[in-house]
């Protein structure tokens, strides 16, 4: 039942296509079609490429500080013009300042050493070496030479004298040990004090009589090494490599003095240009890092508009080429301009491809604002006494793609394949195909009016 149904339907649509068809044929032969006749004449024709964008001011920036830390000064006010240099922001800079301060003092101390090289060493500096050295040579021999007779005799009678201290305590102590409280005594004390003496002549006596041991020699010697080095050092001149340590260090010292005066300065925000403020979105007492924006610079000297371009039509390009832009807000504004910038990469969105070409605005008396929408106007070729013919004369084959139009020639319409060569909104030039003179006849009655035409009474 169902298929019948479909049979039915597709029957009913075909006759009723049938119908309709026989009635369009019909009308579109009669006396209702409408005829429109051009002559092809020679003239000049331009080629042109079209682009929306809005005006923009010669040179935008965001700023934002160097370093991280908190706003004490903000001078910069939105809408008011600045000069290149003018202090925007400024954070707080204590810190940074003393490091400078150190630094500064390091330098100046690493000059003074660079001086002194490059003079030599002074009478008195030479002598306290000599000094030093010879203290140093006597001292090593005293400890080479081991204890005199008198030391050892010295540290003898004051170990015996110690002895007989000790017995002396012993003895008293003893006297009174089976008491109570013999422990809190003076007695006990005295034995205390005259122990403690005993053994510390003990110890003066055996190393007087042991002499100096190996790393006291050794630390003698090394002693009377340096001594003589630095005695050395001052005799002789200043050698080119005591000159070039001394110079590197102050270079050094003002690498020191530089870093220190830049990371200052970081913490002040300049204008890097004229311009004007257009906004400040920082504010007083905020901790910032070095990506928080702090001030919007605009150059407003000179504006341009960016336009998207499509692949198709950016080899067109060049840069140099003059331009025409109108604005829609400024409508009676002759406003020319020239192509500045061609982007090398393109823009993709979904399947087209366009590049980004920025074209600067001529001086002007139009009152030009930022933002306002343009539309910018490149003549890419230019043609003078070519044959021109209507684009709504010229017609297409759907199926290899070739231009037609039908020509007027001996009374019959006829036609004819031709190669076409630039094209305006209005017109193309006519590469090959016909001649000046030429009829072409086109049906000025649309699709629509015949469709109209078809269900309308006769």
């Amino acid at each position: 039942m169902k298929r019948n149904l479909i049979i039915a339907a597709v029957v009913i649509v075909a006759i009723v296509g049938i119908v309709i068809g026989a009635g369009f044929l019909r009308r579109s032969n009669s006396a209702d079609t409408q005829l429109e006749y051009v002559t092809v004449t020679r003239g000049p024709i331009s080629e042109t490429i079209s682009a929306t964008g809005s005006v923009e001011p010669a040179m935008r920036s965001v700023l934002s500080f160097e370093a991280s830390g908190r706003v004490v000064e903000m001078p910069a006010q939105e809408g008011e013009a600045v000069e290149n240099g003018d202090v925007l922001a400024r954070l707080d800079a204590v810190d940074m300042e003393l490091a400078l301060k150190s630094a500064e003092a390091s330098l100046k101390g690493a000059e003074a050493r660079y001086e002194q090289t490059k003079v030599g060493s002074s009478e008195a500096d030479v002598a306290a070496a000599r000094a030093s050295l010879e203290s140093a040579i006597a001292n090593y021999e005293k400890l080479k030479a081991g204890p005199s007779e008198d030391e050892s005799a010295v540290a003898r009678a004051n170990l015996e004298r110690a002895t007989a201290v000790l017995q002396q305590a012993q003895s008293a102590y003893d006297r009174i040990a089976w008491m109570p409280a013999a422990g809190a005594s003076p007695q006990a004390l005295q034995l205390q004090q005259a122990t403690i003496d005993y053994e510390a002549a003990l110890a003066n006596y055996r190393l007087a009589t042991a002499g100096a041991s190996e790393s006291a020699l050794k630390a003698a010697e090394a002693q009377v090494a340096q001594a003589q080095a630095t005695l050395d050092r001052l005799e002789r001149s200043p050698t080119s490599e005591d000159l070039a340590i001394a110079e590197s260090q102050v270079e050094s010292a003002q690498v020191a003095v530089d870093q220190a005066k830049r990371r200052v300065e970081s913490l002040v925000l300049r204008a890097p240009f004229a311009g004007v403020v257009e906004n400040v979105p920082a504010d007083m007492g905020q901790l910032v890092t070095a990506a928080t924006p702090i001030v919007t610079l605009a150059d407003y000297s000179a504006f341009h508009v960016v336009v998207s371009v499509d692949e198709l039509d950016i080899s067109k390009l060049r840069v140099g080429q003059e331009a025409s832009i109108s604005l829609e807000a400024l409508p009676d504004s002759d406003i020319s301009g020239t192509v500045e910038k061609i982007d090398i990469a393109g823009n993709q969105t979904t399947a087209v491809v366009t590049y980004d070409v920025m074209v600067t605005i001529a001086p002007t008396e139009a009152a030009l604002r930022v933002g306002m929408s343009a539309t910018v106007t490149v003549v890419t070729e230019e043609k003078d006494n070519v044959l021109l013919l209507p684009n709504r004369m010229i017609q297409f084959d759907q199926q290899t793609g070739a231009k037609y139009v039908q020509v007027l020639r001996n009374g019959e319409l006829t036609a004819v394949q031709i190669e076409t060569g630039l094209r305006d909104d209005q017109y193309s030039e006519i590469v090959s195909g016909l001649s000046e003179g030429d009829q072409v006849t086109v049906d000025t009655v649309s699709s629509a009016d015949r469709l109209r035409s078809l269900f309308s009474p006769e």
